[in-house]
């Protein structure tokens, strides 16, 4: 038999198709458009070019975020991004619905052509200084895309000082609900950095919005999250907040309303709290109709440990509908001696009728300091690290 060779251009259109979805598609338009008619009408497929991420994104290995891995964005070099702006993305402007940018190549590409199907973007590494005033050019966001544009991601770059700008911060937040009067979708801070956590204890802006359905934010305490939730956003059905510190506030704020639209509910705080009973609990029993719960928390009690019946008792008989519940909670307490401390058999005992079976568990009394610890978490374990493990915590898992 003779020696054959398979080019490309020899598969069918299937083949290609299951070849190219294995491949990044900026590559993928960046090596094959305008190569011959058939190839252009593949890559130029929907699939292809309804999402663009036109950056290049490095995990950072900064030891401070511990708690979820976070991203640096670079700009494309200008060699591929010079034939994107150039050929490729006047050819598929119309197919594109959502955006991935840094600051550096921002412009270019908005500028490039226009997007009239855009509905998303993720502006990454913006100087907070600079992002007001980015959004007010009309060059880059018409009045078309501020009425179409309903998801936004912001990513702030750091600035280099120890102290946040919070009064920015706010005035980023509510220049962005004066600007894009349709947005459904907002996410600030997704990398989770120190600097972009909100803060209105200086001064709340009088945001409202009846659009938004979802808000993902950082913020510095438990009282900007009870703003946040005080009816502003009547539609919202998502709500995700990684929370500084919980400790009470002089802040006079509606926290008594229900929040009938509220589906999805997640709170994380990795700072110590013995506000549980007093602010987490009562904002959590305005929830009736929550499907999807995540908390993660570090408790102070006075008396009981943090078990599957308490979870019940103060949480899930408020919650009819809720089918998704993890969880990740170390309770702490100093009522308790090594001679009456429940075992972990007990606390086992407590969650018999979760509909998630397996609840990792483990009960420690720490003789030196006199306090006694319940770690309590839905499998499997959602973060990326362990904290205060003894020689009690349960291992194989």
């Amino acid at each position: 038999m003779e020696n054959s060779s398979v080019q490309l251009n020899d598969l069918p259109d299937e083949i290609l198709m299951m070849i190219f979805k294995k491949l990044h598609n900026i590559t993928l338009l960046y090596s094959l458009s305008d190569v011959n008619i058939r190839l252009n009408k593949i890559v130029h497929d929907s699939i292809f070019t309804n999402r663009l991420t036109l950056a290049n994104f490095v995990p950072s290995r900064l030891i401070l975020q511990i708690y979820s891995p976070i991203y640096f964005a670079y700009p494309l070099s200008d060699l591929v991004l010079d034939r994107f702006c150039s050929h490729i993305l006047s050819k598929i402007h119309q197919k594109v619905k959502w955006l991935d940018l840094e600051s550096s190549s921002m412009e270019r590409i908005l500028l490039s052509t226009s997007y009239p199907n855009l509905v998303g973007i993720a502006l990454y590494n913006i100087h907070l200084e600079n992002a007001v005033h980015l959004f007010s050019d009309e060059r880059l966001f018409t009045s078309t895309y501020k009425k179409q544009i309903s998801s936004l991601v912001i990513d702030i770059k750091a600035s280099g000082e120890e102290n946040p700008a919070r009064d920015e911060n706010i005035v980023l937040f509510t220049h962005i609900f004066n600007i894009f009067t349709n947005l459904q979708t907002l996410n600030i801070g997704p990398s989770s950095i120190w600097y972009q956590y909100l803060c209105f204890d200086r001064s709340p802006p009088t945001v409202i919005s009846s659009t938004l359905l979802e808000l993902y934010v950082c913020l510095v305490n438990f009282s900007d999250c009870l703003y946040l939730l005080d009816g502003r956003f009547n539609q919202l059905h998502t709500f995700h907040a990684n929370i500084d510190f919980i400790t009470s506030s002089r802040l006079i704020i509606n926290n008594k309303e229900k929040l009938p639209n509220l589906k999805s509910f997640k709170l994380h705080c990795y700072i110590d709290t013995s506000f549980y009973d007093e602010l987490i609990l009562p904002l959590l029993h305005r929830m009736s109709n929550l499907e999807k719960l995540d908390l993660v928390l570090i408790v102070w009690t006075k008396k009981t440990l943090i078990d599957g019946n308490n979870l019940k008792l103060n949480i899930i008989n408020y919650m009819p509908l809720l089918n998704k519940f993890t969880f990740n909670i170390h309770s702490k307490t100093r009522f308790y001696t090594k001679f009456n401390l429940p075992s972990n058999e007990y606390i086992q005992e407590t969650f018999k009728d979760f509909k998630n079976k397996q609840i990792i568990s483990s009960i420690d009394y720490f003789k030196e300091k006199e306090y006694s610890q319940c770690h309590i978490y839905s499998y499997p374990y959602q973060l990326i690290y362990y904290n205060n493990i003894t020689n009690n915590f349960p291992g194989g898992i």
